[in-house]
């Protein structure tokens, strides 16, 4: 990380891209090895609370300084490899920030300190999502950003991406693109269950639904418009609405 960060003060753009592409996947081969030992281990073993050594902070902290050298160079450098270092740096630290979050065993009698340290990690870990979301959507890859939301649920992020930047105009290729994920998403995350991440995620977190509901009303009447059409493309959505 200390490279990367280096790297990304004065080097020409060529050698910078190929520097931070080359720390990226330095980084993130023997991180990737290191998630299938853990799991292995995990399965194997007898069951724990405690995170493993991925998820130690000097490791977490690492990777977003990676990323941020990365995101830095690209003010610099253009590089299409970059999408993908940064996709890779973020995933990465959201499954380690996530490991942290693991719930209670059934055995286990919660206690208030408990409790309180893995709504602390919950917390840590949707900043961390928030921040992943913003270096890919300033690099232009939204496919990216889509892809580590969905998998993630960083549903603000989804719901961002599924509004179309002026309802009311002609359609687009991106406002196509925007109707498609929506459908997606709506079919994959209203009016059907689907598996919590984290331990109280609902209760720390808002839905799916409820985050699109309110991306529609930051567009005011345009917005509104199309907020009430949005039960003819997806039914179960009234509730929420």
């Amino acid at each position: 990380a200390a490279a990367a960060r280096a790297g990304a003060q004065g080097l020409p753009p060529v050698e910078l891209s190929e520097r931070l592409c080359l720390i990226g996947a330095a980084v993130a081969r023997p991180l990737r090895a290191a998630v299938d030992d853990v799991r292995n281990r995990a399965r194997a073993g007898p069951r724990t609370s405690q995170a493993p050594w991925t998820s130690h902070p000097r490791v977490t902290s690492a990777l977003l300084e990676l990323a941020s050298a990365v995101h830095d160079g690209a003010a610099v450098a253009s590089d299409p490899r970059f999408g993908e270092v940064l996709f890779e740096t973020h995933a990465l630290r959201l499954q380690f920030l996530l490991d942290r979050t693991a719930p209670p065993q059934p055995t286990d009698s919660p206690t208030p300190a408990a409790t309180s340290a893995a709504d602390a990690a919950a917390t840590e870990f949707r900043q961390a999502r928030s921040v992943a979301a913003e270096h890919l959507l300033a690099l232009g890859s939204r496919d990216h950003a889509a892809q580590l939301a969905n998998r993630f649920h960083d549903f603000a992020t989804l719901a961002r991406l599924c509004t179309p930047a002026d309802p009311g105009a002609a359609p687009s290729a991106s406002s196509e693109e925007a109707r498609t994920l929506r459908r997606e998403m709506l079919k994959r995350y209203v009016g059907a269950p689907w598996p919590e991440l984290f331990h109280r995620e609902a209760q720390l977190s808002r839905s799916f639904g409820t985050e699109l509901l309110h991306s529609y009303a930051k567009l005011y009447q345009p917005g509104y418009c199309a907020l009430m059409r949005l039960p003819d493309e997806h039914p179960p959505i009234a509730a929420e609405l």
